[in-house]
């Protein structure tokens, strides 16, 4: 029977014999489902720009992709056609078309892709940049990539991933942060990185605005992403153009541009409020609370590790290795050992008790819990005094999270999640007198003034911290940048966040 020729929304389910002519316009990268299912999907747009999902599935991904080319012209026989769940679905259509081995691919030369669709409804990079479009909306984007990171490791949910980071502008020449994650890192990953030596134009499909609790707006890749490099569009060549005529004087400031702030940027820049000591225990709220103090390491009774459940952290008196089933989570996992800290944080209004764990844990302590577990083995003990010396006569801002799991005396622990050095000249920007609990700031003295009589009923450590402002004078907001490290203790506050749920030393 000879094939019809048919626009997508006349092939439905059921069908036969036609054969409809479509442009590549967009390659999904490939996907790996439960299972080890690999699922490679296009999207497929025909002359009057209707469009469609296509899907290969399993052991015919490596058969049919080497046969599909992105932006090139086929003509496709007797896909299957297929109704798809609305929670599936990556376009409006309700249908997606099955690539088999039955399916006829026949490439069209001497025919123009049908491009006249491809850039419609892309969103300009400022208003993302200005945080004005709502949280997990779905953008289309056409930028240059100005910058690429390295990828790196990371543990979320207990489980390693990876996330790459790259900095991406259009015309209004304000910078947005890109995120990869998983396996999105070793499969576009790579293209983005040398996009970037050269600032391509990259146009990306179906990417997730992200804006944390403490400000950054970002935007992700989802699974369902597609990125095309260099596009053949009359958009992507005008502003590739318009690009390289400004770039010499504009890329310089753009590569050291500081407007893409990290939430440590945020709260030293005022835009976020940071508590104290006695604020925090006034509070019964499971909430994040910033503060700025002195961090005092415990020497008694500070073991340094516990042994926890593998998927939610929480306390189990059993050997490490050992599987069984947690009754907090009421899974089936095995007994891991975990980092622990116990310390003091003080300022001007108190001091009260918080607990470091994970990789926070870690990186105070400058070892891992097996390390310190063989030094027992071996009759010996970890020195924590000199690591607690590196903390004395120094000011952090703090990430602390209330925990949500009860201790055995009812009470809540506070969680630290995150941690950074801080100039002395920062630690009581919004302290509070010994004997004044309210929210307004009390005025710094200068180095020469008098002893308060609170001020003398002070605790050393209290007074130490008095010693230091006042060295100082008035405190000043200002922006700092992002040091290097920012990434990476931004990390450990995802992966404490984790932890904070079921944790229960």
């Amino acid at each position: 029977m000879e094939r019809q020729m048919m626009l997508i929304p006349q092939i439905q389910c059921g069908t036969e014999n036609w054969t409809a002519r479509i442009t590549i316009t967009e390659d999904i990268p490939i996907l790996t489902c439960s299972g080890g299912l690999k699922l490679k999907r296009y999207i497929f747009t025909d002359d009057e720009g209707n469009v469609i999902t296509a899907a290969i599935f399993g052991y015919m991904v490596p058969i049919l992709t080497p046969m599909l080319e992105l932006f090139r012209v086929y003509d496709i026989t007797n896909a299957q056609v297929r109704f798809v769940e609305p929670q599936y679905r990556i376009l409006d259509n309700s249908n997606q078309w099955i690539l088999q081995r039955q399916t006829l691919i026949q490439p069209v030369s001497q025919v123009m892709p049908n491009m006249r669709y491809f850039l419609d409804g892309l969103t300009p990079l400022g208003l993302i940049h200005d945080s004005l479009i709502s949280e997990d909306q779905t953008v289309d984007l056409m930028s240059i990539m100005l910058k690429s990171e390295d990828f790196r490791h990371v543990n979320i949910d207990n489980e390693q991933t990876t996330v790459q980071n790259f900095k991406i502008v259009d015309a209004e020449m304000k910078p947005v942060q890109l995120t990869l994650w998983g396996e999105l890192t070793s499969s576009v990953g790579p293209s983005l990185v040398a996009a970037s030596r050269n600032h391509n134009i990259v146009v990306a499909k179906r990417l997730k605005i992200t804006r944390t609790r403490y400000g950054v707006t970002s935007v992700r890749a989802k699974n369902s992403s597609s990125f095309a490099v260099d596009p053949p569009v009359e958009g992507a060549t005008y502003l590739k153009s318009w690009f390289d005529t400004v770039r010499d004087a504009e890329l310089p400031q753009l590569l050291e541009d500081k407007s893409i702030l990290t939430y440590r940027d945020m709260v030293r820049a005022g835009s976020i409020r940071t508590y104290t000591v006695a604020e925090i225990q006034n509070s019964t709220e499971c909430r994040d609370y910033w503060i700025r103090g002195l961090l005092q390491l415990h020497e008694e009774d500070q073991k340094l590790f516990y042994v926890g459940c593998s998927n939610c952290f929480s306390k189990i008196n059993i050997s490490d290795g050992v599987q069984y089933t947690c009754l907090l989570c009421k899974k089936e996992v095995v007994s891991r050992l975990r980092p622990i800290v116990i310390m003091s944080i003080e300022d001007l209004t108190g001091s009260m008790e918080a607990v470091a764990t994970g990789n926070v844990a870690e990186q105070i302590i400058q070892t891992t819990s097996s390390q310190i577990v063989e030094l027992m083995k071996l009759g010996q003990t970890y020195d924590l005094h000199s690591i607690k010396t590196e903390f004395q006569n120094k000011t952090f801002l703090m990430l602390l999270r209330r925990t949500y799991a009860r201790r055995f005396d009812a009470q809540r622990r506070l969680l630290l999640a995150a941690y950074f050095d801080e100039p002395h000249s920062q630690i009581a920007s919004q302290s509070l007198t010994p004997d004044d609990t309210s929210s307004s700031a009390f005025p710094l003295t200068s180095p020469s003034a008098k002893r308060t009589p609170q001020e003398i009923s002070m605790s050393p450590l209290k007074r130490q911290i008095a010693e230091i402002v006042n060295t100082t004078g008035t405190l000043a907001k200002k922006q700092l940048m992002m040091q290097p490290d920012d990434k990476d203790q931004a990390n450990d506050a995802s992966t404490a966040e984790t932890e904070s749920t079921n944790f229960q030393p």
